[in-house]
């Protein structure tokens, strides 16, 4: 059998390509990854009701984070690459609160979106007399639970982290400061109250049988909070909240925030919104006096919180109190501020 010119240049080629070639057999003995069971532990949060959690898992090599979504409270397994991570976890049922920076593990943060004074009771606002003109307003954030967990290691046959509980702990517990090995190839996580919740309490007021609807403000707080140390940020933002007639002569307000940065040195005030019926206001249009602002210290005690002031009868305002009409018209009322000289005291507690 002859060949041409052209098929034996063909067959060189071929031959010197195969000679070439560099085979690579698939590693089939090795794993890549392993399935990693996640369990939510609640003992610093036994009365928390969240539809569902997220857990996110970051890299220390940089790669791109992995998210995981659980729609119940105990957890599941899931599917992870070998390696070294960091971890976020919270619910994931939120509505409110806005996200950002999660792309990373150092910068993912939880905040509130921006709002108008009065949105707690479903209007809008512009040139409302306020305690502090520089600070942005923001709703306050919804009940959240969450934690976080580092130096995550996961190898075939075990993992590696540092988790623990927050407040309920042994003293013989040392996981915050030790390792946790689980040969089960398992992860406990402690979800904790990432907010607070406050409440506001004005007692002794009269005439409060004229009022329609209330609602209050309070400056120097923060917006938002990094979740890698589950830190707050330093800016002061203003919350606005909705208050009620507790009874006769008290009135209350309950909202949550996500508290007060001890790196900020701002002043704290509240200020209070009431809605009157306009046959009360009228007693007062030609009486319009200066206004003053309420400043507060927290207590270092978690006792409930109180403004003991007593608001006289707005046809003779005493000292105590002062109050300014007309302000603003919405609609068929009109709203007086009541702003108080006396110390005001908001403590925050968790369960």
């Amino acid at each position: 059998m002859k060949f041409s010119v052209f098929s034996r240049f063909l067959l060189a080629s071929l031959i010197l390509l195969l000679a070439g070639c560099n085979h690579k057999e698939f590693c089939y003995k090795h794993p890549h990854s392993a399935r990693v069971k996640v369990v939510f532990d609640w003992r610093d949060a036994p009365d928390a009701n969240p539809d569902g959690m997220c857990v996110f898992f970051y890299p220390e090599d940089g790669g791109e984070y992995r998210r995981y979504d659980f729609n119940n409270t105990t957890g599941g397994e899931i599917e992870l690459s070998l390696g070294r991570y960091r971890i976020i976890c919270y619910n994931n049922d939120t509505e409110t609160v806005y996200f950002t920076g999660m792309s990373r593990y150092d910068t993912h943060s939880i905040l509130s979106p921006e709002s108008g004074m009065f949105e707690p009771l479903g209007y809008s606002s512009s040139f409302v007399p306020r305690a502090s003109e520089d600070e942005r307003i923001v709703r306050v954030p919804e009940m959240m639970w969450g934690c976080h967990a580092t130096e995550v290691e996961l190898t075939p046959d075990q993992v590696k982290y540092l988790s623990a509980p927050v407040y309920n702990v042994a003293p013989e517990d040392d996981r915050a400061h030790t390792l946790t090995i689980s040969r089960d190839l398992e992860i406990v996580l402690y979800p904790h109250e990432l907010v607070s919740r406050y409440t506001l309490e004005v007692r002794n007021v009269e005439n409060l049988s004229h009022a329609t609807q209330m609602c209050a403000s309070l400056t120097g707080m923060s917006g938002m909070i990094k979740m890698d140390l589950e830190t707050l940020d330093n800016e002061s933002v203003t919350l606005p909240y909705a208050c009620y007639k507790y009874n006769e002569t008290t009135i209350r307000g309950n909202f949550y925030t996500f508290g007060h940065s001890l790196q900020n040195p701002d002043p704290h005030y509240v200020v209070l919104y009431v809605w009157m019926v306009a046959k009360s206001i009228a007693t007062v249009s030609a009486r319009t006096v200066s206004t003053s602002r309420s400043r507060y210290t927290p207590p270092p005690t978690p006792e409930m919180c109180s403004l003991s002031s007593t608001v006289s009868d707005f046809r003779d305002p005493s000292p105590t109190a002062v109050v300014s009409d007309p302000v603003l018209t919405i609609g068929r009322m009109r709203t007086t501020i009541l702003k108080c000289k006396t110390t005001i005291r908001i403590t925050k507690f968790t369960k």
